[in-house]
């Protein structure tokens, strides 16, 4: 399948240069962009690389001698970034504008989306896994984004009529985060449901469909405990 478009100009432009660096490693990019819309504090945007995890040190040393990444802060799968340049790791956030996050490739080939114009090796994912290890690494702390900041975007995307709640699920259950798309499901129709009288027909059949009868019960069901826990 070929895209040609979720991607920021200068994340593409990022994405080419590692991938002709190295031709014979598969190369994932995408970035935040399309995700700004329901960020509130996220001024800048992120460009992740990702592959195999035996390449991602091999990468990083090989920028770290490329002077066109001179200013870019890279984090590397761990919650301490490792930059190119410590002036630019010792700034304050917001004089920070360029990061590249270096992740573990974590999807099947088949789901991996060609771009036109770029080489073969390099490819992006569509925005339901973007989402979903966005959420994920959040959690873990081993992004420069709050794990508050990325469930929103997963939550701004769930509303989304366009988006593939299965799929996203799917991609979720893979990092264990599968609970966490069930239990948004729960609270975004039950808000939903408070505001019946703003939407039209369509809309409510469309939330129904594609949420409800797979997982508002599950979702139900965490909510319950979250709420029985903290009441202990």
């Amino acid at each position: 399948m070929t895209v040609d478009y979720w991607n920021a100009n200068e994340t593409q432009r990022v994405g080419k240069r590692i991938a002709e660096r190295f031709a014979g490693v598969n190369i994932i990019v995408w970035d935040i962009s399309e995700f700004f819309k329901a960020f509130h504090d996220v001024r800048r945007n992120i460009v992740f690389i990702q592959a195999e995890k035996d390449a991602l040190e091999p990468i990083l040393s090989a920028v770290a001698k490329d002077k066109t990444f001179a200013n870019y802060l890279f984090y590397i799968g761990d919650r301490k970034p490792k930059t190119i340049n410590e002036k630019w790791a010792q700034a304050k956030s917001d004089e920070i504008r360029n990061i590249v996050v270096l992740m573990p490739k974590n999807i099947p080939e088949k789901l991996e989306l060609t771009m036109e114009g770029c080489p073969e090796n390099l490819k992006t994912v569509d925005l339901e896994y973007r989402a979903a290890e966005l959420t994920t690494y959040s959690l873990r702390g081993h992004l420069p984004i709050s794990p508050e900041e990325a469930v929103t975007a997963l939550a701004w995307l769930m509303r989304q009529k366009e988006t593939e709640i299965a799929v996203l699920r799917t991609y979720a259950q893979r990092n264990y985060q599968g609970w966490l798309v069930d239990y948004l499901c729960y609270l975004i129709l039950k808000e939903d449901q408070r505001q019946v009288k703003q939407r039209t027909p369509i809309q409510t059949i469309q939330l129904e469909n594609v949420m409800r009868k797979k997982y508002e019960e599950t979702g139900a069901l965490i909510a319950r405990a979250i709420e029985e826990a903290q009441q202990q």
